[in-house]
């Protein structure tokens, strides 16, 4: 029983690292998957099949070498000199990203739950240092009461869109995207690409959580296939409203609307428990790093700390622009898991 409660665990807070501001919105979705109409549904099962493999793939080499954090990772996948230059990367990515998605959870506690702007500081960044001074288990253990909460919102949504009926005007129909402007320029760069951007951070997690918990391959196997099915269902869900999604940088609260006043409330909810778990997970790996200069918690802290600042910045071009060049340096992760599990598969 304990076994089967550490699967989930693992899987929750794998699915949390990934799932963040653009995937609950949509707008992820939007730009690597619906704009390319049915190729993009073949995109989202392979990307579900890969993160599935690649989440198993990452635990193995995180049990085999030994690793604590993605520094010895890199380190370990790499050798020292690409490792230590990824790490540097790794290490203003994953501040970048902790930024971000502070900036975001306090502009949707904000903008559409009507809170002040400090109140949304202060509530956003006290439940980021309760999860995180408790170490791994507050990580776990805060992904696990809130992923299933998560994936039943967006479910049920998406269900309700399906079901529902479409709203098309001749505004939305001159929407249509340019296929010269999609991301990566084809259906399967832009699945290779969503992959690794987003693999960055699961891996980054899954070297943080403690020894006896990462033991479990079949969370990140689990966690990688219901990844793809709540990416499916929601895109089906837009493509129910297409093309007028197009339109709006939130296309699943816009669906929500439509569906219900109340409904709309409890995807906003939604929406900032996926940015707050994405924002634990970054915050997460930088304390992991940072604890060797000073003690864990100290190091959570500052981290949090320097963070507050960027709390104002915006990210509405974000997913379009900057992802992808984070998914071309997410390969060299990728490539170097494989190689790596390749060597040591053959030295057995």
């Amino acid at each position: 029983m304990r076994r089967r409660y550490g699967v989930i665990q693992v899987a929750a807070t794998y699915m949390g690292a990934v799932i963040g501001a653009g995937f609950a919105s949509g707008q992820e979705l939007v730009q690597f998957f619906l704009k390319f109409r049915e190729k993009g549904y073949w995109g989202l099962l392979i990307a579900g099949l890969l993160f599935a493999l690649l989440g198993a793939l990452s635990i193995w080499v995180v049990n085999k070498k030994d690793v604590t954090s993605y520094t010895q990772l890199m380190f370990s996948i790499l050798g020292k000199r690409i490792g230590r230059i990824m790490e540097l990367w790794l290490t203003v990515f994953l501040f970048a990203g902790l930024c971000i998605m502070l900036a975001g959870s306090v502009a949707v506690f904000v903008e559409h739950l009507s809170a002040p702007f400090w109140l949304g500081v202060l509530v956003t960044t006290a439940c980021l240092l309760i999860a995180l001074i408790s170490g791994s288990r507050g990580v776990l253990i805060f992904n696990s009461c809130l992923m299933p909460v998560l994936i039943f919102v967006s479910i049920l949504v998406s269900i309700m869109a399906i079901g529902g009926e479409t709203l098309l005007t001749n505004e939305a129909l001159q929407q249509v995207p340019d296929p010269k402007g999609m991301v990566g320029g084809n259906w399967l760069v832009a699945t290779f690409l969503y992959v690794s951007y987003n693999m960055v951070t699961g891996a980054v997690v899954l070297t943080s959580l403690s020894r006896e918990t990462r033991e479990s391959i079949f969370g990140g196997i689990i966690g990688g296939l219901l990844l793809g099915v709540l990416g499916f269902s929601i895109t089906l869900a837009m493509d129910h409203y297409y093309p007028q999604v197009l339109a709006y940088e939130i296309p699943m609260l816009f669906i929500s609307r439509h569906l219900h006043p109340i409904l709309e409330f409890f995807y906003t909810l939604i929406l900032w428990f996926a940015m707050l778990t994405t924002a634990l997970a970054n915050a997460f790996g930088l304390a992991r790093r940072f604890s060797g200069i000073a003690s864990y918690n100290v190091a959570a802290v500052v981290v949090i700390l320097l963070a507050v600042p960027f709390s104002r910045m915006g990210f509405a071009q974000l997913v379009s622009n900057l992802y992808p060049i984070f998914g071309y340096m997410g390969f060299i992760i990728i490539i170097g898991i494989i190689r790596t599990v390749y060597k040591e598969l053959n030295k057995g």
